[in-house]
């Protein structure tokens, strides 16, 4: 599918002011096409607001695979690109957050295991 014919459907993406949104914008406007981006924090509102007909999704392939096995959703194969996603996680070190500590550590190790 062309960038073209995609830039005619709303995009629904990751949050304003994070690295993913801004590459998605700047992919439309180095095309000269304008787009309307409705963003969230939440990828479980981008999926949300795919599955309901608000616009094309743009998220990790991960995602998709996980709803995908429904058929509610689908990949849409195009040209475009767009840089890899790098995930960081920081928490405050005191001794209150060791708990947060511990998910981040989870949340590497599954990481690690699961490359995509």
């Amino acid at each position: 599918m062309s960038l073209d014919a995609i830039a005619r459907w709303p995009i629904v993406t990751f949050s304003r002011n994070t690295q993913p949104h801004a590459a998605v914008r700047e992919l439309f406007d180095r095309a000269g096409l304008h787009v309307t981006i409705h963003a969230s924090a939440s990828l479980a509102t981008v999926v949300r607001m795919a599955l309901d007909g608000i616009g094309v999704a743009i998220i990790p392939p991960a995602i998709l695979r996980s709803v995908a096995a429904v058929g509610k959703l689908r990949r849409l194969h195009t040209t475009a690109q767009l840089p890899v996603l790098n995930f960081v996680v920081g928490w405050p070190a005191s001794p209150g957050n060791l708990a947060a500590q511990r998910v981040a550590e989870i949340a590497t190790e599954v990481a690690k295991e699961r490359p995509e």
